[in-house]
């Protein structure tokens, strides 16, 4: 049997589902075209994930893997962000066929696919039948949810995969085979590489919630130990198959603005949803679906397919299917409560919970939401035909009413497609900053960044991470979570982690975070940059900040500031600090000339003596040597080549951030890199000419890579032992 019937019907639907998939994907994006950017879901595709599927376009197309992004502040470690899906299989082999904007639609329409085509299977697992089967497929996969994957990719290759996951649980626990273990473990790996931690949580929560139920209500006595031993042996191979991107994401977290320690219940509860709400997309009627209503907030995120409540009483109807139907129907209450937030106790309980503090937002919940009312409306179409088929010669009829059922709830899944805020397409070519200067900053040899002043975080005209999509260097990002080195070195103390919105102009505190110009010059800010027409008060407040703008490009007036020192540079001065904390107070003392010394911290025992000597010397003696710019031979996002050069023993200095995994040779030879003014990377240096290079080749990725290697040989070897041994050893 196929995923919808036999061989040849389930050809036919396949087809169906890939077709439908497809007129999603080019009837509401390529045909409708909706233009409107004033939503902050619309604002993040095109902040955010534009801009990531551009950079591992680029990273795949130059043959790496997109470990680190030199382009956004002074560094990040995009492959251990928390959203960015870096080393997603899928992301890196579409994106790695097709630019930014294609490949984002293939993954669109390629995870549209796979939601119906997993939630089909997983149907007919349970017993039912085609039109039960289609039903529920059509109703996950173009649910509210899924289509803020259209927007927020990383939704998709998360929570796509909720039915495999349980497909494969299904499978494990009533056969206790091999295979279905392995199942489990690929599924759960892809979800997790996925890209969207808070989802995948949410995924393994509630498959253990199934796995629970089922152990004991599907698995028989006899089998229990084996599929107990054969689900530990899945959650090994899973956990080892993840450490390359969890190892570096833990060492990321540890650090991080959003870490470990987690959010306060009041922070994690928020956005919920109303209990009115929930109630109006549960209770749909003809008269919404005609007009493809979503009835709730969202763009319809948690409106259940039209007549839902009439699927769910007829769910009641389905003979050996009873169990389900209870199941899926206190799951979808339960999840309706936690969604509820502060409504009630159910989300403080829930919040108690191991990993639970550290996301926020219950209304992310609501594809699980939607898929326990696909589930539901799948046994509901398929009770309501077994009624009707019951009957002596009603069998044309049942078949004819299960069509009829599917083809009223396709017809109102796809209705409620309708998007109302812009969504990158095909033909669009949208890159953040205007062409004449992204070709200004591309070809400047000596590499600066630039600082955008924005005030309007939706127009996708100037955008913060015009720097990753175009390879330029832009002193500011909009990120989820960053490193604690730039909470410490901006001096960020609001109560919420801080995304990156900063201003150069103290009016616009608190709504973001005040940076110091001459905290900018430290990290070779040279430029800056603001669109027309300005904000009101912008101009003068610039112009008395930075002096008159000296060009205009494209509608953005550009102003030069001189004191910014160069990206790489060699200081023959500098002063020891003990800790972080120290460095960061020194530097922002009075007495810093930053054009005349620097100050070190970390591995301080690796600098010369003569370097420390010179420099007590120079301070005392007052004596003055200004910074020497190194030119910069070779740059590229994991690695940077300066040639450096001075007179007497002096300290190269390249302002990038100092993270592990970032390695320094000197003229080939190892050298440790210590931190300078409280954030970038510096190596000692003799008097003379010397190359200089940086090189990310992190250990946690090295180690995860390991790990997952050694996985894959116990997987291999089991797989071995389980076709030599026979079925009856290792459970088929």
């Amino acid at each position: 049997m196929g995923v919808f019937g036999g061989r040849a019907r389930s050809g036919v639907s396949l087809g169906l589902m890939a077709l439908l998939a497809a007129a999603v994907w080019f009837h509401r994006v390529e045909f409708d075209a909706p233009s409107a950017h004033h939503t902050l879901i619309q604002s993040d595709t095109y902040r955010y994930f534009l801009p990531v599927a551009d950079f591992i376009h680029d990273e795949v197309s130059a043959g790496r893997l997109p470990l680190w992004n030199p382009y956004q502040m002074a560094g990040q470690p995009f492959m251990a962000l928390p959203v960015t899906g870096a080393l997603y299989p899928l992301n890196l082999a579409l994106l790695g066929i097709f630019e930014a904007n294609t490949g984002l639609g293939v993954h669109a329409v390629l995870h549209f696919f796979l939601a119906g085509v997993f939630t089909g299977l997983l149907a007919g697992r349970l017993g039912l039948g085609a039109a039960g089967r289609s039903a529920a497929a059509v109703a996950y996969m173009l649910s509210g949810p899924m289509l803020w994957g259209l927007y927020i990719p990383v939704h998709f290759s998360t929570q796509a995969w909720l039915p495999a996951l349980i497909w494969a649980l299904h499978g494990l626990l009533v056969e206790a085979k091999l295979r279905w273990a392995m199942a489990l473990a690929g599924f759960a790996t892809l979800a997790f590489y996925g890209g969207y931690p808070q989802l995948f949580l949410y995924s393994a929560q509630f498959c253990l919630i199934f796995s629970a139920c089922g152990f004991f209500l599907l698995t028989p006595r006899n089998s229990r130990l084996r599929v107990a031993g054969l689900g530990i042996l899945a959650g090994g191979l899973a956990l080892g198959w993840m450490m390359p991107l969890l190892l570096p994401q833990l060492e990321f977290t540890r650090e991080a603005s959003r870490s470990l320690d987690g959010l306060s219940l009041e922070e994690a509860s928020y956005p919920f949803i109303g209990p009115l709400a929930l109630i109006d997309g549960m209770t749909r009627n003809l008269t919404d679906a005609a007009l493809g209503s979503p009835s709730g907030p969202g763009q319809g995120v948690i409106a259940l397919p039209a007549l839902f409540m009439v699927f769910a009483l007829c769910g009641l109807l389905a003979r050996g299917l009873r169990g389900y139907w209870v199941f899926f129907m206190l799951s979808g209450l339960g999840i309706g409560f936690l969604m509820l937030g502060p409504h009630t106790p159910v989300f403080e309980a829930y919040y108690g919970l191991p990993l639970t503090p550290l996301f926020r937002g219950p209304i992310r919940m609501s594809f699980l939401y939607l898929f326990c009312g696909a589930m539901v409306v799948g046994i509901g179409v398929e009770g309501l035909t077994y009624f009707i088929g019951e009957k002596r010669g009603a069998h044309r009829w049942a078949t004819a009413t299960g069509l009829a059922l599917v083809l009223f709830v396709a017809g109102d899944s796809y209705l409620r497609t309708r998007l109302t805020a812009a969504r990158p397409s095909s033909y669009e070519n949208i890159r953040g900053a205007p062409t004449k200067l992204i070709e200004f900053l591309r070809d400047n040899p000596r590499r600066p960044r630039i600082y955008f002043e924005i005030h309007r975080p939706y127009t996708p005209h100037l955008l913060l991470k015009a720097g990753t999509m175009n390879q330029f260097f832009v002193a500011g990002d909009y990120e989820p979570s960053l490193h604690r080195t730039y909470l410490d070195y901006f001096d960020w103390s609001g109560e919420h982690p801080w995304h990156g919105r900063s201003s150069v102009l103290h009016a616009d505190r608190p709504a973001a975070a005040y940076i110091d110009p001459r905290r900018l010059d430290l990290m070779s800010v040279r430029f800056y940059a603001a669109l027309e027409p300005p904000w009101p008060n912008q101009p003068s407040e610039l112009a008395q900040l930075l002096g008159p703008p000296g060009a205009r490009m494209g509608g953005v007036n550009v102003y030069e500031r001189r004191s910014a020192l160069p990206r790489a540079y060699t200081v023959e001065r500098v002063q020891v600090a003990p800790d972080q904390k120290s460095a960061i107070e020194l530097v922002r003392s009075p007495d810093f000339v930053p054009m005349q010394m620097a100050v070190v911290s970390g591995a301080v025992e690796s600098l010369p003596g003569a370097l420390l000597e010179n420099s007590r010397a120079a301070k005392i003696e007052n004596r003055i040597a200004l910074v020497r710019r190194s030119p910069i031979v070779n740059a590229s996002s994991q690695e940077m080549v300066v040639d450096a050069s001075c007179h007497k023993p002096c300290l190269a200095v390249l302002t990038d951030l100092d993270y592990p995994g970032w390695r320094a040779e000197v003229d080939g030879e190892a050298t440790p890199i210590v931190r300078v003014n409280g954030m970038f990377r510096g190596v000692p240096l003799e008097p003379g000419e010397h190359r200089v290079v940086y090189r990310f080749e992190p250990d946690s990725l090295r180690w995860g890579l390991w790990i997952a290697l050694f996985s894959s040989i116990v997987a291999a070897l089991v797989a071995l032992a389980k076709r030599r041994c026979g079925r009856g050893e290792l459970g088929g």
